[in-house]
């Protein structure tokens, strides 16, 4: 995984972004950038979000990064999905706001969807 990620303007004027319920789903949204691996990936358990993206606030509790999760899944920023009974994300429009060098990156960390979407219920 990189040390960092872009964040481009683009995301100030971005429909799907305005869509979000709350200020939190937002903030969550772009601290998660510089953790996602070279396709856009990143574990989808929310204690594990928790303990690695917001691991200071306590105001976000791994419920409310579930929440958020669901919130971004609905509008159509990520996928959330199970492998293996895992769960994982994956930021849908990652490679178009990223400048990916795959010959400096990691190699992949995590598996790519199959078929299962996660519901808030899961």
């Amino acid at each position: 995984m990189a040390e960092g990620r872009m964040l481009k303007r683009a995301i100030a004027t971005s429909k799907k972004m305005a869509e979000l319920e709350t200020d939190s789903a937002r903030l969550l949204y772009t601290w998660f950038i510089p953790f996602l691996d070279v396709e856009g990936r990143f574990y989808g358990d929310p204690d594990v979000i928790k303990g690695s993206i917001v691991p200071r606030i306590k105001d976000f509790t791994a419920e409310k990064v579930k929440e958020c999760l669901a919130d971004m899944q609905r509008v159509g920023l990520i996928l959330w999905y199970l492998v293996n009974d895992d769960k994982y994300l994956q930021f849908t429009v990652f490679e178009k706001h990223q400048n990916i060098n795959r010959d400096r990156e990691s190699k992949l960390v995590f598996p790519a969807p199959e078929d299962s979407c996660v519901t808030p219920e899961d």
